[in-house]
């Protein structure tokens, strides 16, 4: 049950920040709005961290620390470069594949996928293929829907391998210490850098949207490192969910319409992931 609530609540934060952050990243520019929304993420977790540090990391634990930190921040990166060049609902339906990607990790790692789970990744396919086509009334050139798709794909990749890192040292040390390094990598590797050399500043329409996202994502990230300790594959794939919530609150707020095909797509996505929370829940 926990990793389930934790999968869901993390689907409705990172639902709303990556709908937030697209917009952000278009006022203020990608790396400008990912620098800000990393430190406000650690301003947010190191209280905590101070507060209650225990149970700590040790030893081969702070390498999956690290694998965790650094895929989050260069998948959020990714992401927000794909926002920039083409529709959200795409670009987060394709980092959405981080569920599925961190699954496909946890089971290569010991946990034997059903036949079932290997079935189901053809539907994803097929659903993903029905989002990614260029329909003829978007007004994107060829070339920054493929480079959309592309940032999107790249996203879910190293989103994927910082969800499976993130639930492995989960089980055995505290969640705030598991969202802590992406934080903390990213305001050393990118806050501080584009301060130093004056690239900082953001547009003022972009600092509700920039401190939103980074609100949603840091509660998103602690709410699934407190799920996938429970159940890495469960929370992980029902997290991913955050793409449906996404592409809601896409139409909703930026006016953003995918076509008939693309948002049977997303449909397809969200049901072939969610059908594999519901094996691997059921084998486990």
């Amino acid at each position: 049950m926990i990793a389930l609530i934790g999968g869901l609540l993390a689907a409705l934060c990172w639902g709303t920040a990556t709908m937030c952050g697209s917009r952000g990243s278009r006022l203020a520019g990608s790396a400008p709005a990912l620098a800000w929304q990393v430190l406000i993420g650690s301003l947010l977790i190191i209280p905590f961290v101070l507060r209650n540090p225990n149970p700590a990391p040790s030893g081969g634990q702070w390498w999956l620390l690290l694998v965790a930190g650094a895929g989050n921040v260069i998948g959020l990166l990714l992401e927000f470069q794909g926002f920039r060049a083409g529709p959200v609902a795409v670009v987060a339906t394709l980092a959405s594949l981080e569920g599925a990607v961190a699954a496909v990790i946890a089971m290569l790692n010991g946990e034997r996928p059903p036949a079932v789970f290997l079935a189901i990744l053809p539907v994803l396919l097929v659903g993903l293929i029905m989002v990614t086509l260029k329909p003829d009334h978007v007004t994107h050139t060829r070339q920054e829907w493929t480079a959309a798709i592309a940032y999107g794909a790249a996203s879910g990749l190293s989103f994927g391998l910082s969800l499976f890192a993130t639930g492995r040292v989960s089980e055995s040390v505290s969640a705030v210490w598991a969202v802590l390094p992406s934080r903390v990598l990213g305001v050393v590797g990118l806050t501080i850098p584009l301060l130093l050399i004056g690239k900082l500043k953001i547009p003022r329409a972009a600092i509700p949207w920039i401190v939103v996202s980074g609100v949603g994502d840091t509660l998103g990230f602690v709410a699934f490192a407190i799920g996938s300790s429970q159940g890495i594959a469960v929370a992980a794939v029902l997290a991913s969910q955050f793409a449906v919530v996404t592409t809601v609150l896409a139409a909703i707020v930026l006016k953003e319409r995918l076509s008939v095909r693309q948002n049977a797509g997303v449909v397809i996505v969200a049901l072939g992931v969610a059908a594999m929370a519901a094996v691997r829940a059921g084998s486990s």
